[in-house]
């Protein structure tokens, strides 16, 4: 019996460590045809963010040469001139870059994901 809760307990602590921390989903992958890069799909809409969530956008590019280079908050809305809320670019790979979300007071944040051609993509993080 005793080893039986010890495997229940251990059972329990693996499924709460495997949970993801993150309350956000992917809503909507996209794909856009771009004048240098083509066609990229990517992560164009994320749902359910909460305060200092991270983000990670994706692309999938037909030019496997192409990379996120950088990513730059544009706007909140639906109040984008009185608030303080802002996104910060935290890590970057060849196809990935994580973005934490700061004091949100809006429903929705606007990224454009830069790639190395120097065009970029729109991405939104919704409240």
């Amino acid at each position: 019996m005793r080893e039986l809760f010890f495997l229940l307990v251990a059972l329990c602590v693996g499924i709460f460590a495997a949970t993801d921390a993150q309350a956000w989903d992917v809503c909507e992958k996209a794909a856009e045809t771009l004048e240098v890069v083509r066609e990229v799909t990517f992560t164009s809409s994320f749902c359910n963010c909460q305060n200092d969530d991270i983000i990670t956008i994706e692309i999938t590019p037909d030019d496997p040469s192409v990379t996120i280079n950088r990513v730059k908050f544009i706007k909140a809305t639906p109040h984008w001139q009185t608030n303080e809320s802002r996104a910060e670019q935290t890590a970057i790979t060849p196809l990935t870059a994580d973005v934490i979300l700061h004091n949100v007071t809006d429903k929705t944040i606007h990224l454009w994901a830069y790639m190395s051609t120097g065009e970029h993509i729109g991405v939104n993080a919704h409240f």
